[in-house]
């Protein structure tokens, strides 16, 4: 099965030295406002499961999950170890942790996933669509397959030959009902930009390494306009316009036509 946007990364034009950079996405994100909850919406223990990219494991993820914690989610680790399983066994792993957390929480469950994790929420999603609200993407291939050759090397070593067939699977359109945010960076060195959003789906750019998407000032204010966005479709209609009316300015533009009725 060909994959849409399928790219190759001689056409993508950005080398992998780029990644030395995240480290500055850091600095950058603790001196900024939205580090501190300045302007985002607080969350009311919604849950949110964080999903690691390739080879890495839910440590990776620390930053953000204390940052949604800060800001009023419970944040769940993944549940997968370590990114190097096969995806049928890392989604299976990850809808164990879904379930859990619904259970806990009696919320939709949201899911934010980096990298390759993004399109293992994907897979969660398809198979939870009665438990999962959300599905936001940071820097995933989630329309088609470019990366740096070292990157897809990686890749198959992990998912084999068929990770093309793999992603087919978990890259169709998730049920009505759930959203998706793709945040995504044409400054990637890792992941062909060009892939990581869909026509479906709310894509928002910001300027960031592939590694430092975690840690991203910009791409925190992304998630955190996902997220108020989410529960202004979720709550009643006193609570809608209280948190349109803080918030507004953090919801994603191609969603402000929903959130105008």
């Amino acid at each position: 099965m060909s994959l849409a946007r399928t790219s190759h990364y001689a056409d993508h034009g950005l080398p992998l030295w780029r990644e030395a950079f995240a480290g500055l996405d850091w600095l950058d994100l603790r001196l900024s406002p939205v580090f501190r909850g300045e302007g985002v919406e607080p969350g009311r223990g919604q849950a949110v499961v964080l999903v690691p990219g390739l080879f890495a494991a839910d440590a990776s993820m620390t930053e953000l999950s204390r940052w949604l914690e800060r800001c009023g989610y419970r944040a769940y680790e993944s549940g997968i170890g370590m990114n190097v399983l096969r995806s049928e066994a890392l989604i299976s792993r990850l809808v164990e942790t879904t379930d859990r957390a619904h259970a806990e929480t009696g919320t939709p469950v949201r899911i934010i996933g980096h990298s390759l994790g993004g399109v293992i929420a994907r897979g969660a999603a398809l198979r939870r669509p009665d438990r999962i609200a959300q599905v936001i993407t940071l820097g995933s291939p989630v329309q088609g397959l470019g990366a740096h050759p070292a990157v897809l090397s990686a890749a198959r070593l992990v998912h084999g030959d068929d990770i093309d067939a793999c992603l087919a699977t978990v890259q169709k359109a998730l049920a009505r009902g759930i959203d998706e945010t793709n945040i995504y960076s044409k400054s990637d060195g890792v992941v062909d930009w060009r892939t990581c959003f869909r026509d479906d789906a709310t894509a928002v750019e910001v300027r960031s390494s592939h590694t430092g998407l975690i840690v991203n000032a910009s791409a925190y204010r992304a998630v955190a306009g996902a997220l108020a966005a989410q529960s202004v479709l979720e709550a009643g209609p006193t609570r809608r316009r209280s948190v349109r009316a803080r918030s507004g300015a953090l919801v994603p533009a191609a969603r402000a036509s929903t959130l105008a009725a």
